[in-house]
């Protein structure tokens, strides 16, 4: 089984709620219940050495209590020696009295384990406790202090003076051994001050600061809950739906400064104050303090190389906590991660999107002689239309695809587009644009959807390729016009069978008279298109088994895996490149 470092923290009061005996140690736990079960051990310990009777023993975990409490032998394994030891203690029944009380309450011996497993505790500790915990009354609350903060450079130091604090990465040092620090930079004094509020437990601040002549003469570092939060006047209109946020400013007077030195030429601590008037955070806690999350530049790497392969951000923030082991070790939250994402955007070496879409093209075309794109812009010089249909961009601008097979039946693309509208005007243009990029070739023959626009702008500019209309849309319609399953099987007949179009002539009627459909507007409608789609006017061309745009809808759907609706311009254009890619090796 797994274990882990944990604290242990007994405080003993006695009935007017003062402090008068306490014990903290360590000891390694597989579970909060086995750490609670090891601390009733170190409750019984010190409850035989004390003098005043009965003793009432209070513990926050229910479970223990309960299993302390039964007349019957534990029945969870993981506690079962710690609580037999209890029970087998020799003054269990005659001297003690166990209850439960909230965690709210049982906060003082919460606090003080938290403070053991993080080295902060002095082996003597009861006489003079921690600031952090002199503030405590006996109900477990925390006084509020109305001091001024300044007020706290003049109060006694309660012996945290003698307390060494462990600093990873930097040692151990007490109040005195920091007082006597000198610093060559602002850096390095920051970076000091930074590791003891996470091995303390609490988040900093930037504070005054002084400079001349361009040199920082004095900086100051405080605690984040110092002074008092600014009034918002708009939070104070009734009318007003917003709630104002809690309070967390508690005028702790917690602070760091240091001074420039003319003499030595280095800066030297001026002011160094270490007791709060707040709780400290716990271990579990210290990680999420704002001032504690960081996202790294390998982590935001990361998570730009997953985005291009379709995997969003909040999936790649779970596999950096599975990777490191869990939410405290990985230094940020996935709404640090999403604002590092929207700065790095923001920040972009370009003075606009579109602008940052052509630097990513002229790229392709330094490394590619055959590259092809065209684009329009407006009266204002912005970009309209571009050819390098969903909506994929924050633009809403639609995506169009030129999609067709190779010599191994595998899709192939040819060409993309970004267009402002899907007009006839919009359509003629791109058309005229793919062909130039083929060098003025026309296909022989096209097929799209049933979008009139398309068609309209086909016959204006490839009026000799054979245009074909997708099988599959025509059978979708016909579903929701024929509903019935004979009617269906006759028209499919008509349109997919490989036969000649006298076959067709002579099928066409005998469905309609079979059927009584001689009155059907969408059948009529249908005869009229049969050369655009009817299987039997395309047996003397070649189409390489094609009859419906599945081929691009199926491109589509790899392009949906890395682009929506939030991407901008010049994210587009580099990951259309993805699915395009890919089909240069995977055949389909």
């Amino acid at each position: 089984m797994d274990t882990h470092l944990v604290g242990i923290g007994v405080v003993a009061r006695n009935c007017h709620g003062e402090l008068i005996d306490g014990v903290h140690t360590t000891c390694r736990a597989g579970s909060a219940l086995e750490a609670e079960a090891r601390a009733g051990i170190e409750t019984c310990f010190l409850a035989q050495k004390l003098t005043h009777f009965p003793i009432i023993i209070e513990s926050d975990s229910k479970c223990l209590i309960d299993a302390i409490k039964s007349p019957s032998n534990c029945n969870i394994w993981s506690i079962y020696h710690a609580v037999a030891k209890i029970k087998n203690s020799p003054s269990f029944r005659q001297r003690f009295v166990w209850s439960w009380i909230s965690r709210k309450v049982n906060s003082a011996a919460d606090h003080l384990a938290s403070l053991t497993v993080r080295r902060m505790c002095p082996d003597v500790w009861i006489n003079r406790p921690p600031s952090s915990l002199v503030g405590m009354d006996a109900s477990g609350n925390e006084e509020q202090p109305t001091m001024d903060p300044s007020e706290n450079e003049e109060q006694p130091s309660s012996g945290f003076e003698d307390v060494k604090v462990h600093i990873p990465r930097h040692g151990s040092f007490s109040v005195s051994d920091i007082e006597a620090m000198t610093f060559n930079t602002i850096d390095e004094a920051e970076s000091l001050y930074t590791a003891y509020s996470v091995a303390v437990g609490f988040g900093i601040r930037k504070g005054d600061k002084s400079e001349s002549n361009g040199l920082i003469r004095r900086r100051e570092w405080v605690c984040n809950k110092e002074g008092t939060r600014k009034p918002n006047k708009s939070l104070e209109q009734r009318e007003n739906s917003r709630y104002a946020r809690r309070e967390t400013r508690t005028l702790c007077g917690a602070k760091l400064r240091i001074g420039y030195s003319e003499a030595t030429k280095v800066y030297v601590v001026k002011a160094f104050i270490p007791q709060h008037n707040q709780m400290l955070e716990t271990s579990n806690k210290i990680p999420f303090i704002r001032t504690n999350r960081h996202v790294g530049e390998e982590s935001l790497a990361l998570t730009n190389t997953m985005t291009r392969v379709s995997i969003r951000p909040c999936h790649a923030y779970e596999y950096m906590v599975e990777q490191n082991g869990g939410y405290r070790r990985v230094g940020f939250t996935v709404k640090d991660l999403y604002n590092k994402i929207d700065q790095q955007r923001r920040t972009a070496p370009f003075e606009s999107d579109s602008e940052g879409a052509f630097s990513y093209l002229n790229a392709l075309a330094a490394k590619d002689p055959h590259f092809f794109c065209r684009f329009t812009a407006d009266s204002e010089d912005r970009m309209v239309d571009m050819f390098c249909t969903y909506k994929t961009n924050v633009y809403n601008m639609p995506l169009v695809l030129f999609v067709g097979t190779n010599n191994h039946r595998g899709s192939l693309m040819f060409g993309d587009a970004l267009l402002s509208d899907e007009t006839v005007e919009t359509y003629t243009w791109l058309l005229r644009k793919f062909l130039d990029s083929m060098n003025g070739k026309i296909p022989k023959a096209l097929i799209t959807d049933r979008d009139e626009a398309i068609r309209t702008s086909i016959r204006t500019v490839m009026l000799e390729a054979r245009h074909r209309l997708c099988i599959w849309h025509i059978g979708q319609n016909a579903n929701g016009h024929l509903k019935s399953v004979e009617k269906l099987k006759a028209f499919n007949k008509c349109i997919r069978k490989y036969q000649t179009v006298e076959q067709f002539d002579r099928l066409w009627p005998d469905m309609l008279d079979e059927f009584d459909l001689h009155d059907n507007d969408w059948i009529n409608s249908m005869y009229e298109k049969r050369d655009k789609f009817c299987q039997p006017f395309f047996c003397d061309i070649f189409m390489a088994g094609m009859r419906s745009t599945q081929r691009c809808e199926g491109m589509n759907k790899d392009f949906k895996l890395v682009l929506s609706e939030c991407k901008t311009l010049v994210q587009v254009v580099s990951l259309v490149d993805i699915p395009n890619e890919n089909s240069r090796f995977v055949l389909r």
